[in-house]
């Protein structure tokens, strides 16, 4: 019999023999789920049993139901609907009346009250601190099922700072004590937030829905998706940057001589010095990755890299590292994910050669573009930078759309994604609304609506 547990931020966890391993594939997950048999229900304290058929076993946080935003939650509401009704056709109305209410439609354009969680418990979400408080539950005599949920005693002594959340420790040694992670949820997924403490970007870029996306995750997710986790990237936005650059592990680069799916090149990487933030589970671990990268495995024989680590591009593996570790320096100089990932074009100083040459005069300081992801202006600055600099009004420097096409490939719910990432300690995160997807009205009303970024 499979057991799984789903916790309150819609992670779902396989148990098996006492260890909880996070599933790669959740939505998939969430729809066998959503169509498979209901064959019990039982509501114990903080949690909710149920059996499917085949006999499959899922626990339930009781709190994800009171979840507000995740790319989980239609999911949820409908899980939910089920286990309502099933109740009901069992004339269970007392489990029924412990179970949290959740409104079917929300206003998502509006700030969202969070309801207060069973036996009085609160959690308060904001985007850039994540609080969860529970009240002291006693879950003595609860039969879970053997390897399940361990008898646990939860109290607000046991709660500690992670970075930049607090999370209950005892909750987190559960769920984290021998986790093997697979391929992690989809980076867009963000659980619970209030709509005005994230940053608005509307910005026009033609959709491409070729299953280059989806293939390039199959090919490169075994070399890539670790480094994407160590150094702390949104998931599917590095896929889409992977996509527009080549993905392909055929394609053979003369430059190097095998693929380069990345598309690093060789001479602007070649001696580069990398020190890389080192993040667990989202939260930056104090650490840091020290390397040189160099062209070839041949390469790393130069006596003066003697003592230091060094990474190859022609290497598969230390391939993805270095261009991952790439993309979380552009984010660490410049704050600004898009100014971040356009240095993957461009180069890491593009953006400050604009400041530190003096050919054009910006409107704005570099300050304010790191703290203003929603004005895209700084690409005409670049632009105009390059044409001044080398005296030329036709020169044309790197890929000018370079963030359209790498944007084009990105997942889309409803026209819009969801990107969160780290900054230095800083929780940022960005709805993405492609504007070729708005008709003229929403346009008006998000540029009338409250100031963004």
């Amino acid at each position: 019999m499979s057991k799984f547990y789903i916790n309150n931020k819609s992670k779902i966890f396989r148990v098996k023999s006492g260890s909880y391993t996070e599933i790669a594939e959740m939505s998939a997950f969430y729809r066998k789920l959503i169509n498979a048999e209901l064959k019990d229900v039982s509501v114990n304290g903080e949690t909710i049993r149920t059996i499917w058929n085949q006999g499959t076993e899922v626990i339930f946080d009781m709190s994800v139901f009171d979840n507000k935003y995740n790319i989980y939650d239609d999911y949820i509401s409908n899980l939910q609907s089920k286990i309502n009704l099933f109740l009901e056709n069992k004339s269970l109305k007392e489990f029924k009346k412990k179970f949290p209410q959740r409104n079917s439609k929300i206003n998502r354009r509006k700030s969202i009250n969070i309801c207060p969680l069973i036996a009085g418990s609160l959690a308060t979400i904001t985007i850039l601190t994540i609080s969860i408080r529970f009240q002291k539950v006693q879950t003595e005599g609860i039969n879970l099922g053997p390897n399940t949920i361990p008898n646990v005693e939860f109290d607000y002594s046991e709660v500690e700072e992670l970075g930049e959340q607090t999370i209950l420790k005892k909750e987190m040694d559960i769920l984290e004590q021998n986790v093997n992670f697979d391929i992690p949820e989809n980076s867009l997924a963000i659980n619970n937030y209030e709509e005005e403490n994230r940053v608005t970007c509307i910005f026009p870029f033609e959709v491409k829905e070729d299953g280059k996306f989806e293939t390039t995750i199959q090919n490169c997710a075994p070399y890539a998706e670790e480094y994407i986790a160590r150094y702390g990237l949104p998931r599917d936005l590095t896929y889409a940057l992977i996509c527009q650059e080549s993905g392909s592990l055929t394609s053979i680069d003369e430059r190097i001589g095998t693929v380069n799916p990345m598309r690093i090149d060789p001479k602007e990487m070649n001696g580069e010095f990398f020190k890389v933030p080192v993040y667990e589970n989202g939260a930056f671990t104090g650490e840091y990755d020290c390397f040189y990268a160099v062209a070839t495995e041949a390469d790393k024989n130069n006596p003066k890299y003697a003592g230091y680590k060094v990474l190859a591009i022609d290497n598969l593996k230390e391939h993805f590292q270095i261009g991952c570790a790439y993309i979380r320096r552009g984010i660490d100089r410049y704050k600004n994910i898009w100014i971040g990932l356009d240095s993957n074009n461009k180069g890491l100083y593009a953006f400050s050669n604009v400041y530190e040459k003096g050919y054009v005069t910006p409107e704005h300081n570099r300050e304010y573009y790191q703290d203003n992801p929603s004005d895209f202006s700084w690409i005409n600055l670049i632009a105009e930078h390059y044409k001044v600099a080398k005296k030329d009004p036709d020169f044309v420097y790197g890929d000018p759309i370079y963030l359209a096409n790498v944007l084009r490939y990105l997942p889309l719910k409803d026209g819009k994604a969801l990107i969160e990432y780290d900054y230095k300690g800083e929780t940022i995160v960005i709805e993405l609304v492609n504007e070729l997807l708005l008709d003229n009205v929403e346009v008006e009303n998000y540029n009338n609506g409250q100031q963004r970024g």
